[in-house]
């Protein structure tokens, strides 16, 4: 990954590629789920790690980013329940929506 340092997303589509060909290389599934965690695509990464510890399940290395994938992916849904719509993430950043759009209220068309 040395060689997409900083790049996260040119090293995120060079081991989707990399999977591709060579499916059987954990190594590649590993390195695609770290991508996707420095681009904050949290559950991607859960499912990328997870096959690599389907082809290496003794991979400490792996056991330990697919925890704090986990435990991050549980967060953003924690986040996402608590508030709603009020925050989007799918991009992975941050951010409440704007209060001057943001409508309140009932959403079924009855006035508030």
């Amino acid at each position: 990954m040395d060689a997409h340092l900083g790049d996260d997303a040119a090293a995120e589509r060079d081991f989707t590629a990399a999977t591709q060909i060579a499916p059987q290389q954990a190594p590649y599934w590993e390195e695609l789920a770290l991508a996707q965690e420095h681009l904050k695509k949290y559950e991607e990464g859960v499912a990328s790690i997870e096959k690599a510890l389907q082809l290496t399940p003794a991979d400490k290395d792996a056991l330990e980013i697919q925890q704090r994938l986990k435990r991050l992916a549980s967060s953003m849904v924690k986040a996402r329940l608590i508030f709603g719509d009020a925050v989007t993430g799918s991009d992975g950043e941050w951010r409440f929506a704007d209060w001057r759009t943001a409508r309140l209220g009932p959403t079924d068309g009855r006035k508030p």
